[in-house]
This record gives structure tokens, sequence and C-alpha cells, in this order.
């Protein structure tokens, strides 16, 4: 760029272009009749746009709850000083819930044609349970194969709770491929076609429902956000998923 092309600024035009914008005398008229009309707010007929036929705007009044809070926050429930993991884990998932995946499971397996299905049992359900639970927060490895393997890390098939209960590293892939959360052979209608999460909605049901019993939530309630943002589309936090 040239020394003709470019703009020079002296200390005097920068102050007085710092006090104040330059309009055309175009502008400065629409400016205020934009901003320096003396109509009164009373005449305002709102922004043009046209609504949607199925919303229809009406008046009503929303009353709040003001009681005060009175609920005896915490548990609910008095455990014995000796009582196990396991004791705290059948308040949640109780032995009526894991009957019933056992039951769907067994009633999936026979619906898909399982070959040699060995119907499955309620402390094989559990164990299995178990192990997903330790593949998912204690023990991670890029293939579920790798937990089988004889390294100290990954045995966990050799854990003596689990390996006393299920038979074989294939039976824990049998019971992963056919578990199920509700009965099979439902025929859904059509507005549960529309439910993406009907599958496990019994069971969420069930253990939502347990932790409302189980534990009082206190007066002020802090619910943490995500610290990565997800901006992309899933089914089931549409409307209908519910």
């Amino acid at each position: 760029m040239s020394s003709d092309d470019e703009e020079v600024f002296s200390e005097d035009s920068l102050e007085d272009s710092s006090g104040s914008d330059i309009f055309s005398e175009a502008e400065s008229s629409d400016l205020e009749e934009l901003f320096d009309s003396d109509s009164g707010d009373e005449h305002f007929q709102g922004f043009g746009f046209n609504m949607p036929d199925n919303i229809q705007w009406t008046r009503g009044w929303y009353e709040k709850d003001t009681s005060l809070f009175q609920l005896q926050s915490g548990p609910t429930r008095n455990m014995q000083d000796s009582a196990t993991a396991a004791d705290y884990f059948d308040l949640f998932i109780d032995r009526q819930t894991i009957d019933d995946i056992v039951m769907f499971t067994n009633q999936n397996a026979v619906a898909k044609g399982a070959r040699n299905w060995k119907p499955v049992l309620r402390e094989e359900m559990k164990a299995f349970i178990a192990m997903l639970i330790i593949s998912n927060h204690i023990v991670v490895v890029p293939r579920d194969e790798r937990f089988f393997l004889s390294a100290s890390r990954t045995k966990i098939f050799h854990v003596p709770g689990v390996r006393n209960i299920l038979s074989s590293r294939d039976r824990f892939f049998e019971l992963k491929k056919y578990i199920y959360f509700c009965d099979p052979e439902h025929v859904l209608t059509e507005e549960e076609k529309k439910v993406a999460l009907y599958k496990v909605r019994h069971f969420y049901n069930t253990v939502v429902q347990k932790f409302k019993a189980v534990f009082n939530c206190g007066r002020q309630i802090s619910v943490d956000e995500a610290m990565i943002p997800f901006k992309g589309k899933l089914t089931i936090k549409s409307p209908h998923a519910r």
C-alpha cells in the first residue's frame, strides 16, 4: 500500500470524531423518527409476524406454593453398621426388579431363538450386573474381551464372587446379548412406538421411585452442568421420548 492510499489521522481529528458519530441528514432524520418519536408506548401494536395456527395466547394466573419447606432431609432408612455394599444396592434395585429382568431376559432369549439357552437365575444376573458396574467404572479397556485376559489388572472374571457364579466368558457375552428390561412379547401401541426409551422405561421409573423413597433432598439443591456441551441431535431428548 502506497503512502497516498493511507488515511492519515491527526490528533485533532481523533478528538473531534470521538465525541459523537457523524451521520448524514437523511440518516439523522431516520434515527430521530425511530428513537425520538413522541407517539407513546400505548400505541405500540407489537412486531408484525405470523403465528402458527395451532398456537393461541391466553391469560392466566400462576399460583406459586410459598409454604415453608418442612421435609426432613436425608436418608429414610436406618441401615446397620454391618450393612454391606450389596445391602445398599438392594435399596435401589431390589429383588423384584432383578426378578423382572431375569424373566424378561429369558423370554427375549427364547423369542430370538438363542441356541442351547440356559435360563438365567437371580444370582447369576446380579453377578452379571456387578461385572457391568466394575467394567464401566473401575477397570476400563478398549474391548470387553480384554477383561478376561490373564493380566492382573484386567482379569475381572477371576474375582471369586463372580467366578463362582458365571460359568464362563461366553456366558457373560451371552447375557449381555439377550438382557432385556421389558416384556418382549408385548405388542406396542402407536403411542409407545414414538417413545425411544420404551424398552427401559419400566426399569427407569422403578429406580427413580426408589431414589425418592430412600432419600429426601434438602431445601437447596445444586444441579451441576456438563463440562463439555453437547449440541448434537439426540432422539431421547425429544418430548416423545419421555
